[in-house]
């Protein structure tokens, strides 16, 4: 992680601190108010030029919209009085909005604004510090020989000015620069003088972040190096009782000893990662634990242990990933909301300025503002009926794109989870040695990752291609199973296959649910069998997948994880709910639980009726 040098804001008056006091006692609210009650009364000095740079500060955590409005507010009195500090400061609160925004070139351009007035007041603190700024920005852009640039700028000033803590937080930068650049050696020479210069100062966090980057360093070009830093590290953070730093470096260690070799020692340090990540709901540390993890047990030949964490793994990613588009959406809802409200409030202010150039004109031309009002009045019922009516079309546009953006997000996300579970198909066969079966499953693997992938872009398509993609996902799985159970496809020769379009993929969720889920669970001695018919009346296309299997209550029973749930099935009922929404078909699944005479259950059926369009 890149350090920041901190930009010291100009000098507040005494009623600024005393200010500074109440917030500090827990009166936030309260001192909001009384900056503004006294920004009100102020005389346009620097005073009320720190009152807004404070402003902003109370806003920036809780409105970057008032927080900006605030730092102009202050460049602009600033600029007024001449003001040189508060300019730049203004400038390097402006920087810090656009960081959290994500708006690097705005961000760098005030930056070097505030270097040029830096420049002006011969302040080399600051030259330095805002040199430092710009290349952290240019370092998370990848744009290292500029960074390194700017660094060693600030790296000669801080020199002069005999300022260990900046040139301490300047070699480490970097260093992690060199890192990144996969220059080890040369990152190694600047985190060791960072790392002297941190332990003069008696630093311990500074001392511990160095530990971290060294370790990383070392991690490709000597891992015994890099195992005594990440212990030293752990050490130092469980003496500061840091548990972030303790539990994140753990997981660094146990990725160290798989690449050793180590696997029984690195478990101990994964499995306490994953439980801090766990607790602290830390997302992409749980995913980096169960792969690293699934990895120990790979290298342990405890497949079973290995498939587990690697299913995890998986599902995680599918969530991760399905969260993810729907944030999309969601931010493409609240653009439009927000773009539609600003063309709202314009039309209004136009309105207003308008009615007010009528009313001051009417005094001396009566006649023509009478005209001009009921023109205009005109006008306006005009732009409001053709507004509804565009509103409305717009509404049903975005329900439609909306349905769209989400149905590509969900195939986008069924798609791996079907190519996972094809790929646990051909596992027992390479790790058995099954030479000739492994490539026969691999060549019809290959064909049928083939027709994923191409379907992967499509809406929908022709029954046929669903059944020849079916057929073989069938014959994998069957002998992958050791043809434990006989399948039976029924489909009418009258029945007009070629024609009949389909959503993609909506088949094999539940034949896969089927084998998987009801099929597999039933005693060894037990044959499973599976039937797929299908037929078409009055235009409804019914398809009927049914089993022989335990039934749901059972196989909830044997289920392996407690949360688990079938993510095809809900991925496919959600894709047959969006397609209502975008009015292109209608689809209803039903789920039957299949018992004997004595309510046992032997089997489930799962009838799909779907319209086909002529």
């Amino acid at each position: 992680m890149l350090k920041y040098v901190k930009i010291v804001c100009p000098l507040f008056s005494k009623l600024i601190i005393l200010i500074s006091f109440f917030y500090y006692s827990g009166l936030k609210a309260q001192q909001k108010d009384s900056l503004l009650s006294l920004l009100h009364f102020s005389k346009e000095d620097t005073n009320k030029v720190n009152l807004y740079h404070s402003l902003y500060r109370r806003c920036l955590h809780t409105s970057k919209d008032s927080a900006l409005l605030f730092s102009k507010e202050e460049l602009a009195l600033s600029q007024k009085i001449n003001f040189k500090r508060g300019e730049m400061s203004s400038y390097s609160a402006m920087g810090t909005i656009q960081f959290q925004e994500g708006n690097y070139n705005e961000e760098i351009k005030n930056y070097l604004l505030c270097i040029k007035i830096a420049v002006e007041l011969r302040n080399n603190e600051r030259i330095a510090a805002f040199n430092n700024n710009i290349a952290n920005v240019l370092t998370r852009n990848h744009e290292f020989t500029k960074a390194l640039e700017y660094y060693k700028k600030s790296l000669e000033l801080f020199s002069s000015l005999k300022n260990e803590r900046g040139l301490a937080t300047t070699n480490m930068n970097i260093g992690i620069v060199y890192e990144q650049q996969k220059e080890y050696n040369k990152a190694l020479d600047y985190l060791f003088i960072s790392l002297k210069t941190y332990k003069l100062l008696n630093d311990k966090k500074g001392i511990l972040d160095t530990y971290n980057n060294i370790g990383v360093a070392y991690k490709e070009i000597d891992k015994a190096k890099s195992m005594e830093f990440f212990m030293l590290e752990i050490k130092l953070g469980e003496e500061l009782k840091d548990e972030y730093c303790v539990e994140t470096t753990k997981l660094n260690l146990g990725d160290l000893l798989n690449k050793m070799k180590k696997y029984k020692e690195a478990l101990p340090f994964l499995e306490s990662g994953l439980q801090y990540a766990l607790k602290t709901e830390e997302r992409d540390w749980e995913l980096t634990a169960y792969l690293n993890l699934a990895d120990s047990y790979t290298g342990l030949k405890d497949y079973e242990k290995a498939n587990v964490y690697l299913y995890k793994h998986h599902r995680l990613n599918d969530f991760l990933f399905s969260n993810s588009k729907s944030q999309q959406i969601v931010e493409l809802q609240i653009k439009y909301e927000s773009e539609k409200k600003e063309k709202e409030i314009a039309l209004l202010k136009e309105a207003e300025n308008l009615s007010k150039s009528l009313a001051e004109k009417r005094k001396l031309y009566v006649v023509i503002a009478f005209i001009s009002s009921l023109l205009f009045l005109s006008l306006f019922l005009l732009l409001v009926i053709r507004s509804k009516g565009r509103k409305k079309h717009q509404k049903l546009e975005l329900a439609k794109n909306k349905a769209e953006f989400e149905q590509q997000a969900i195939r986008a996300q069924m798609n791996p989870h079907f190519i996972f579970n094809a790929l646990n198909s051909i596992q027992s066969y390479i790790l058995n040695n099954e030479n000739q079966y492994a490539y026969d499953y691999l060549a019809k693997f290959s064909k049928l990752i083939r027709q994923v992938l191409i379907n992967s872009q499509r809406n929908d398509i022709t029954l046929k291609d669903e059944l020849d993609l079916l057929r073989i996902y069938i014959e994998l799985e069957h002998r992958r199973f050791k043809n434990r159970f006989e399948y039976i496809i029924n489909c009418p020769d009258d029945l007009p296959i070629e024609e009949i379009k389909i959503p993609v993929m909506l088949i094999q969720p539940f034949v896969e649910n089927a084998i998987w889920h009801g099929i597999m669970n039933l005693d060894k001695t037990i044959e499973g069998k599976l039937l797929i018919d299908f037929s078409l009346v009055n235009n409804i296309l019914k398809i009927t997948v049914e089993d022989n299997g335990v039934g749901r209550e059972e196989a909830v029973k044997k289920k392996i994880d407690d949360e688990y749930k079938s993510i095809g099935m809900m991925f496919t009922q959600k894709r047959l709910d969006l397609l209502k929404v975008s009015g292109k078909q209608h689809a209803r699944i039903e789920i039957i639980d299949l018992k004997n005479g004595n309510n046992k259950a032997i089997g489930t059926r799962v009838d799909i009726y779907i319209t086909v369009n002529d």
